[in-house]
């Protein structure tokens, strides 16, 4: 496979989708988990799509860029993740062309090949949470891009580019506002490559800023400004993150691809015969991968999907380790142990094959079957946090997170804040209201607004405290 792909032949990106295919379809097709962040974009999409604004009548820490491009799909596509899954497929190939295109047009390695390409979808799947269209993986796009134009500076860098630079961190942090901090690795890499200056530094700081003033001059002629900046900045200030696995079980899932990394760093740098820019090329991506790390800190929900950051480091740095060998018949082997292990670990964690060999419980991660309503396709709200019984239901009320719904149901001894509550109700009641808090809050917030307390009646069909608003008919299935 090594031999087919080193090869500089455009028709290399075919053998590239092919393999994509080959990797992905099974899965695709056989069904994949739904995972709690997957069910959360399809929610917002929905809601969005029904008319709602985000941050204002939707609750939820997903970048504004990325619940833009959920709403869009809503609309084309209703609430399918499959389309989630194909529009991913598509966005993975052309993140391979555009990363493998940039390696080859400016020099990186000491021979032109295809060879990232091939490793960049093969370590896109590294598990199987890599194959929805997640907002991390729609904001790569736009750091490959940075990338490719920082390896473009060697030699002279005009101010547009620099701009465009700057512009694509600013909308990958729209997509997934940890990438920001991949403004610091531009800032640097301008400096490695020759271009630093006080104007070159502005150019590109004032390209990320234009895209958050694009948006909030949105956000300003919608009134929703506060909105943004309560639900949505203080989630990262707040540094009030959900964790969805503990780091041994994170350091097990890109344990293969990380070893792959190291080896081919540590060969890179004792290997002799680089030009400077290709040294440079190096460091830089070296410094993608402390961003990368410092990303994963702040980053409000860390699940697997969340190591996609990496891909293009975990890519670059194979190369390297592969293209070093003097004998490709070890190169050869290398690589099959590689994607072996890694596809092996990516189907392992969907279909349990062998269970001492499953380090990762992804049990907190996906939607719990056993948690769902007998009635579906209803409006409703979840009183704690137990998002798997929105399945198959819409997000009635902006309380969907639950922790940032604490802004008000952790305040009902203000009169202000239950006025908040009833507005909210009364633009759109929940036809069921599902109290799995520890604190039954469904009292507590019947008691302080009796007005929504007549509009209910309880229900003693589950083992829960569920609440049926009153006229909607939910035994029947009517709406």
């Amino acid at each position: 496979m090594v031999s087919i792909f080193r090869i500089n032949d455009p028709f290399r990106i075919l053998g590239i989708f092919v393999v994509l295919l080959l990797l992905r379809l099974p899965m695709i097709i056989n069904g994949l988990p739904l995972i709690i962040p997957e069910l959360s974009w399809l929610l917002v999409g929905e809601k969005l799509g029904n008319g709602s604004r985000m941050y204002v009548d939707v609750w939820e820490n997903i970048a504004p860029l990325s619940a833009g491009i959920y709403w869009l799909i809503d609309l084309v596509f209703g609430k399918s993740q499959i389309a989630y899954q194909v529009i991913s497929s598509f966005l993975v190939l052309i993140q391979a062309i555009i990363f493998n295109q940039a390696l080859i047009k400016t020099g990186v390695y000491k021979e032109k090949t295809y060879l990232p390409g091939l490793l960049y979808v093969v370590f896109m799947s590294i598990s199987f949470d890599f194959l929805t269209l997640s907002p991390v993986l729609m904001a790569n796009t736009y750091l490959i891009l940075v990338v490719r134009n920082l390896f473009r500076f060697d030699n002279e860098a005009i101010d547009q580019d620099i701009f465009k630079t700057g512009f694509y961190i600013g909308i990958a942090a729209l997509l997934y506002i940890p990438s920001t901090l991949f403004l610091i690795m531009a800032i640097l890499g301008l400096a490695m490559f020759k271009t630093s200056s006080s104007r070159y530094l502005i150019m590109m700081v004032y390209g990320f800023t234009f895209a958050f003033i694009i948006y909030l001059v949105y956000l300003f002629t919608v009134g929703g400004i506060g909105d943004f900046y309560d639900v949505y900045i203080l989630s990262f200030l707040s540094l009030n993150l959900e964790r969805y696995f503990s780091p041994t079980q994170s350091f097990w899932l890109v344990l293969v691809p990380g070893i792959a990394l190291v080896l081919g760093l540590l060969k890179a740098r004792t290997e002799r015969g680089f030009v400077n820019f290709q040294s440079n090329a190096q460091q830089l991506m070296a410094i993608w991968i402390l961003a990368s790390i410092f990303t994963l800190l702040i980053t409000p929900k860390f699940a697997t999907y969340q190591f996609i950051i990496f891909v293009p480091a975990f890519t670059f740095f194979t190369v390297h380790y592969l293209l070093l060998f003097k004998k490709r018949i070890f190169a050869e082997i290398a690589f099959w142990v590689i994607s072996i292990l890694v596809v092996f670990i990516s189907y392992n964690g969907v279909y349990n094959f062998s269970s001492g060999l499953n380090p990762i419980d992804y049990d907190r991660l996906t939607v719990k079957k056993e948690e769902s309503l007998p009635e579906k396709n209803k409006k409703i709200l979840v009183l704690g946090n137990h998002l798997s019984y929105y399945q198959h239901q819409s997000i009635a009320t902006p309380y969907y997170n639950w922790k940032l719904s604490q802004r008000h149901f952790g305040n009902m001894d203000t009169y202000s804040t239950l006025i908040e509550i009833y507005k909210n109700f009364e633009k759109d009641f929940p036809e069921i209201i599902v109290d799995k808090s520890d604190n039954q809050f469904a009292s507590k917030l019947f008691n302080n607004i009796p007005l929504l307390e007549e509009k209910y009646e309880k229900s003693n069909e589950n083992d829960f405290p569920t609440y049926i608003l009153k006229g909607s008919l939910v035994e029947n299935g009517a709406p």
